[in-house]
Protein backbone atom coordinates (compact mmCIF):
# COMPACT_ATOMS: atom_id res chain seq x y z
CA UNK A 1 0.00 0.00 0.00
CA UNK A 2 1.08 3.50 -0.93
CA UNK A 3 0.04 7.33 -0.15
CA UNK A 4 0.96 8.36 -3.73
CA UNK A 5 0.97 8.82 -7.31
CA UNK A 6 0.36 5.52 -8.93
CA UNK A 7 3.40 3.94 -9.92
CA UNK A 8 3.91 2.33 -13.55
CA UNK A 9 5.93 -0.50 -12.12
CA UNK A 10 6.17 -1.34 -8.31
CA UNK A 11 9.62 -0.08 -7.20
CA UNK A 12 10.71 -2.95 -5.87
CA UNK A 13 10.24 -6.56 -6.71
CA UNK A 14 7.20 -8.04 -7.88
CA UNK A 15 3.52 -7.18 -6.48
CA UNK A 16 -0.11 -8.65 -7.06
CA UNK A 17 -1.70 -5.58 -6.14
CA UNK A 18 -0.53 -2.40 -5.19
CA UNK A 19 -2.68 0.30 -3.54
CA UNK A 20 -2.24 3.70 -3.80
CA UNK A 21 -4.13 7.22 -2.49
CA UNK A 22 -2.98 10.07 -2.30
CA UNK A 23 -4.57 11.85 -5.81
CA UNK A 24 -8.08 11.13 -4.38
CA UNK A 25 -9.57 10.40 -7.94
CA UNK A 26 -10.39 6.63 -8.58
CA UNK A 27 -8.28 4.54 -10.54
CA UNK A 28 -8.46 0.50 -11.03
CA UNK A 29 -6.34 -1.57 -13.78
CA UNK A 30 -4.08 -3.89 -14.66
CA UNK A 31 -0.31 -3.92 -16.26
CA UNK A 32 1.04 -7.32 -16.93
CA UNK A 33 0.40 -9.18 -13.69
CA UNK A 34 -0.03 -6.51 -11.31
CA UNK A 35 -3.59 -5.05 -10.51
CA UNK A 36 -3.12 -1.10 -9.79
CA UNK A 37 -6.17 0.58 -7.46
CA UNK A 38 -7.19 3.75 -5.57
CA UNK A 39 -10.34 3.74 -4.51
CA UNK A 40 -10.66 7.53 -4.79
CA UNK A 41 -11.56 9.78 -1.51
CA UNK A 42 -14.95 9.09 0.21
CA UNK A 43 -14.53 12.53 1.80
CA UNK A 44 -12.62 14.64 -0.52
CA UNK A 45 -12.84 13.51 -3.92
CA UNK A 46 -11.72 14.83 -7.38
CA UNK A 47 -12.59 13.54 -10.65
CA UNK A 48 -15.93 12.75 -12.51
CA UNK A 49 -17.05 10.13 -10.20
CA UNK A 50 -17.40 11.92 -6.65
CA UNK A 51 -16.81 10.12 -3.13
CA UNK A 52 -15.89 6.64 -3.68
CA UNK A 53 -14.65 3.71 -2.34
CA UNK A 54 -13.33 0.32 -3.09
CA UNK A 55 -14.01 -3.42 -2.66
CA UNK A 56 -12.34 -6.50 -2.95
CA UNK A 57 -13.65 -9.87 -2.81
CA UNK A 58 -12.32 -13.43 -2.59
CA UNK A 59 -14.06 -16.10 -4.73
CA UNK A 60 -12.90 -19.43 -5.26
CA UNK A 61 -10.75 -18.87 -8.42
CA UNK A 62 -10.74 -15.02 -8.65
CA UNK A 63 -10.44 -11.73 -7.08
CA UNK A 64 -13.16 -9.29 -7.66
CA UNK A 65 -12.09 -5.40 -7.64
CA UNK A 66 -14.52 -2.72 -7.73
CA UNK A 67 -14.89 1.07 -7.07
CA UNK A 68 -17.94 2.28 -5.79
CA UNK A 69 -20.23 5.49 -5.76
CA UNK A 70 -20.36 5.75 -2.28
CA UNK A 71 -23.75 7.14 -1.67
CA UNK A 72 -25.44 4.12 -4.58
CA UNK A 73 -22.90 1.41 -4.26
CA UNK A 74 -22.77 1.50 -8.09
CA UNK A 75 -19.86 -0.02 -9.45
CA UNK A 76 -17.66 2.52 -11.27
CA UNK A 77 -14.97 0.37 -12.47
CA UNK A 78 -14.55 -3.53 -12.14
CA UNK A 79 -11.70 -5.87 -12.64
CA UNK A 80 -11.85 -9.71 -12.27
CA UNK A 81 -8.65 -11.65 -11.86
CA UNK A 82 -8.67 -15.28 -12.28
CA UNK A 83 -6.23 -17.68 -10.92
CA UNK A 84 -5.72 -21.94 -11.03
CA UNK A 85 -5.71 -23.19 -7.37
Amino acid sequence: MSHGHILSEPEYGHYDVVITGHTHITSLRKCKDTVYLNPGSASRPRGRSGASYATIEFQDNAVLFNTRVLESADIIENLVVSFNK
